[in-house]
């Protein structure tokens, strides 16, 4: 896969999505995520799309814990380096 001409980019992200060099695999480090995207994520929470028959039906709402924490550990560990 994406060895053809112009399959480089398509390449790359099947390796990546494989888990390969060059992706974000588990244990390396991600992209970095900003203060102002985890506020978003903590306001906005996590959607999820209902679908019955495949109709949809409604959207579940659950709140982001894990961007809270982020939040959270992120805003104290710069509070306590002032």
């Amino acid at each position: 896969m994406g060895r053809g001409a112009g399959g480089g980019a398509f390449g790359g992200g099947a390796g990546a999505a494989r888990g390969r060099a060059g992706g974000c695999a588990r244990g390396e480090a991600g992209r970095k995520v900003t203060i102002p995207e985890l506020e978003w994520r903590v306001a906005t929470g996590l959607w999820q799309v209902m679908l019955r028959g495949g109709r949809y039906v409604g959207v579940v709402r659950k709140p982001d814990e894990t961007a809270l924490l982020a939040l959270l550990s992120r805003t104290r560990a710069d509070a306590g380096r002032a």
